[in-house]
């Protein structure tokens, strides 16, 4: 999964809109979807900002593994934790949360 793909689906499972996310970074949403797409070369100081904008540390963001959450699921479905890296752990907190507001 390279680093786009990692972008998009952090932003996704949060459930922000690329514009929401664009604001938050002070850039266009068209600048902000070459991010996603890989069609910019990212530099170390864009990385940061777009992890401070999905409120992810940085590190975490390169790291993500999507894989790790579901290959971390028993048979019915429930996370085994104590498994996940943190970075799966943060998101599956994340989404647990929201799943608790609805």
């Amino acid at each position: 999964m390279n680093i786009g793909q990692k972008i998009r689906k952090i932003r996704t499972l949060k459930g922000y809109k690329q514009d929401f996310v664009a604001e938050k970074m002070g850039v266009s949403q068209k600048q902000y979807s070459l991010y996603e797409s890989d069609d910019a070369n990212l530099e170390w100081k864009t990385i940061e900002r777009i992890a401070d904008a999905l409120e992810i540390d940085a590190t975490k963001l390169i790291g993500f593994d999507e894989t790790q959450i579901f290959n971390n699921c028993n048979q019915s479905g429930t996370i085994i934790s104590s498994t996940l890296h943190s970075i799966d752990k943060e998101v599956v907190d994340e989404l647990r949360n929201q799943l608790k507001k609805r």
